[in-house]
């Protein structure tokens, strides 16, 4: 072998010896580029997730607030409509009105809920009040007031307490009037 001809062939080995090496130096580059994004890829692709795992949650949650504001309000309504059930309503009816002083008497009927342990007071100290029944009055029970006092009393005000079936203390103001020997009552409170 001549040496131009060794030279040549030690050139090409060293030559494709360096673009051997060069060429892998190359394509670990070219792979360790690829592995970053794929990596920053995948961080995206789970930040993405992530987003909407958050978002998704969010509205669950939202969701649930709604859901618990629904039952409360529908709970409070009815907690006030049995409270407003469970509560009086009188309506009144004949009676009568005797006598120089006031001596009168007005029956009513209960068209609310039941209630127990009745009372009757007025704002005058000088009206006797009494009630019937005292104990327990039902829903479409009757019942009646009368006042007597040794003067004559044109108006003046009483109000019927009792304790309802949820065991609210009540209590209903009326304005009483006697007009042309009659008790006119009207409801105050």
């Amino acid at each position: 072998m001549t040496t131009n001809e060794l030279t040549a062939v030690l050139n090409g080995v060293f030559h494709n010896h360096a673009e051997k090496s060069f060429g892998v130096n190359e394509a670990v580059a070219i792979i360790a580029a690829v592995i970053a994004l794929g990596a920053l890829f995948v961080a995206y692709l789970a930040r993405q997730d992530s987003k909407k795992s958050a978002d998704a949650a969010q509205r669950a949650t939202d969701l649930l607030a709604r859901q618990l504001d629904l039952e409360i309000n529908e709970r409070d309504r009815k907690i006030q409509k049995e409270v407003a059930e469970s509560r009086p309503y009188l309506t009144w009816r004949g009676g009568h009105h005797a006598g120089d002083g006031l001596s009168c008497s007005r029956e009513f009927e209960n068209v609310g809920g039941e209630v127990k342990n009745i009372g009757v007071t007025t704002d005058d100290k000088e009206i006797a009040a009494t009630i019937s029944p005292i104990t327990f009055l039902p829903q479409k029970g009757l019942g009646k007031v009368e006042f007597t006092s040794p003067k004559r009393i044109n108006s003046f005000s009483f109000t019927i307490t009792s304790t309802t079936k949820l065991e609210e203390l009540c209590k209903i103001t009326f304005r009483a009037v006697i007009d042309q020997r009659m008790l006119k009552i009207s409801q105050v409170t």
